[in-house]
């Protein structure tokens, strides 16, 4: 039984790594922008890449994976691509690898210059590692933004590493980041990223307890987005439980880890908010119009 079961899971990530590929084949058909970057820190960087005149208001992307520079990523050009036109649209970069969650203080850093330099509300939308940051940059008790949408990334620190570590598509994602670093292992990985496995643990610890200590300040403005059929996001109902106030949850039917759909519901529903509150309205998050 154990081998049929584990035949099977086999199979449905095989499935799901089809589902993905019409994304990651249309960015490559999409031209990454030329566009502006603002150093906020020695390795973090801010990175304009649409800034329409009378923009109604900015959204601010954390992409998946370890490397956050790399202007081929599918997250963004096909993020790009369903960006309503009359929105600016911002990157986060960093040059270290983004795997101590001690980044999201960078984020903040990055969105308060955003704030400071452009006009109208913002709403911050993180991919898979990037969701993580986000779900973790809102545990830290930051909140400077209007919306925040965490999608297809995992609520259950220990159950995500062990999800990767156990399927053959996320171990080769996996291997290309040490590749691109240099690394061999977790430990020399965090190390790079300017912490210990000692301290990223405490980090994992404290995750959803810091989540639940916050949770009036980002409760009534936070969209969680996950895909049914994604390894990551598997037990999303099981791991928001663990939270005293639990999310508004949309699930993408069908969907894989980061797929067109997932990544097309994410920007909808920051796109709709943005343009309803251009027109006087300050919208709940459950009357944001998607489809």
């Amino acid at each position: 039984m154990e081998t049929i079961k584990k035949t099977w899971n086999n199979f449905r990530d095989t499935l799901g790594v089809f589902k993905i590929a019409s994304t990651y084949m249309l960015s490559n058909i999409i031209k990454y922008p030329e566009a502006e970057r603002y150093r906020i820190n020695s390795d973090t960087y801010v990175r304009l890449v649409s800034n329409p005149e009378n923009a109604m208001g900015n959204i601010f992307i954390i992409q998946g994976g370890l490397k956050h520079t790399d202007t081929n990523s599918y997250y963004i050009k096909t993020s790009l691509m369903f960006m309503s036109r009359n929105v600016r649209v911002f990157l986060f970069e960093k040059h270290t690898p983004v795997a101590n969650l001690e980044i999201s203080h960078d984020i903040a850093k990055c969105v308060d210059y955003v704030k400071e330099h452009f006009d109208g509300p913002i709403c911050l939308i993180g991919y898979s590692m990037g969701g993580i940051l986000l779900w973790n940059y809102l545990g830290l008790g930051y909140d400077q933004a209007d919306l925040y949408v965490p999608l297809c990334c995992p609520l259950d620190m220990y159950n995500f590493y062990e999800t990767i570590d156990n399927n053959a598509v996320f171990r080769y994602i996996k291997r290309t980041g040490y590749k691109h670093f240099d690394v061999i292992s977790d430990e020399q990985l965090l190390e790079k990223s300017g912490t210990t496995y000692e301290k990223h643990k405490q980090c994992m610890d404290n995750f959803i307890p810091q989540l639940n200590r916050h949770r009036k300040k980002w409760f009534h403005k936070t969209i969680y987005v996950v895909s049914s059929d994604d390894p990551i996001t598997k037990n999303f109902e099981e791991e928001r439980k663990m939270l005293k106030r639990r999310p508004l949850t949309y699930v993408v039917k069908n969907g894989w880890h980061c797929c067109l759909d997932s990544i097309l519901l994410g920007n909808i529903i920051t796109c709709n908010y943005l343009k309803e509150r251009s027109i006087g309205n300050n919208p709940k998050i459950e009357d944001i119009k998607y489809f």
